[in-house]
Formats: C-alpha cells, sequence, structure tokens
C-alpha cells in the first residue's frame, strides 16, 4: 500500500511541475505580447491587466524567495554558532581561527545566488518599465 501512495505522490509531482511549466510559458506569451498590435480595446485592457498581474505575482514570488533565503541564512548562522560553541569547547585550550568567517567559496556561491534573481522593483509606470511591459502609454493612462 505504501508503494502505491509513493508512485502517487511521485505522479502529483510531476504533473504539478508540469501545470508550473505550462502556466509560465503562457506567462511568457502574455508578456511578449505587442498591445499596439491588439485592435480590440476590452482585449488591450485585458492583456495589460493580466501583465500587470504577472509582474506583481512575481515580485511577490522575488520577495518570498528573498524572505526564505534570510530565514535560511539566519539557521545556517544558528546552527554555525552552535557548532562553533562546541568545536571551542571539544578544543579548549588550542587555537581556533575558523568559526565565524566565510570562505571564499561561500562568498562565491552568494554572488552566483543572487545574480539568477530578478529585479522588478525598478519597474513601475515609467516609459522603461511600459517598454519592459510592451505597453502603450497612452493604455495605461486608459486603466
Amino acid at each position: 500500500m505504501s508503494e502505491a501512495n509513493a508512485i502517487q505522490t511521485k505522479t502529483k509531482k510531476i504533473q504539478k511541475r508540469q501545470a508550473n511549466a505550462e502556466q509560465a510559458l503562457a506567462n511568457i506569451k502574455i508578456m511578449d505580447k505587442d498591445l499596439a498590435t491588439v485592435t480590440d480595446k476590452w482585449l488591450r485592457k485585458y492583456f495589460l491587466k493580466r501583465k500587470k498581474r504577472i509582474v506583481e505575482d512575481l515580485r511577490k514570488a522575488e520577495m518570498e524567495e528573498a524572505e526564505q533565503a534570510e530565514k535560511e541564512e539566519a539557521e545556517k548562522a544558528k546552527e554555525a554558532k552552535v557548532t562553533c560553541g562546541q568545536l571551542a569547547a571539544a578544543t579548549r585550550g588550542q587555537p581556533s581561527n575558523t568559526c565565524g568567517q566565510t570562505t571564499l567559496d561561500d562568498e562565491h556561491d552568494n554572488e552566483n545566488e543572487l545574480s539568477y534573481h530578478l529585479d522588478f522593483s525598478q519597474l513601475d509606470d515609467s516609459e522603461e518599465a511600459q517598454s519592459e511591459l510592451n505597453v502603450d502609454p497612452d493604455l495605461l493612462n486608459q486603466v
């Protein structure tokens, strides 16, 4: 019975990943849509609202990822402090200067990790943001 549950769980995870990938592709198609070519007023409004919602969702996801990363860093620091304290207690009297120091590898990993995050904080109703969204400036004023 547990083997069947494991298979079902794996199947659900695969289906969820596939649905998320399909949603991401749909969002990409919407973001690539040039609203200047859409002639129907209501379709333009729909696509404009969808683009705004997609950007808001991406900002929200970015903030959640940052919060999660902060929690993980705090947990790692807490664990390192406990480990460092245990190491100091075990090696009492012996000099140890490795506790609390970050290595070059740690710093390099943090740089790579941060480089993959998208920065949506600069997107607003400016001309730059409108061009990023392929939005006609007149459409924003109508909404």
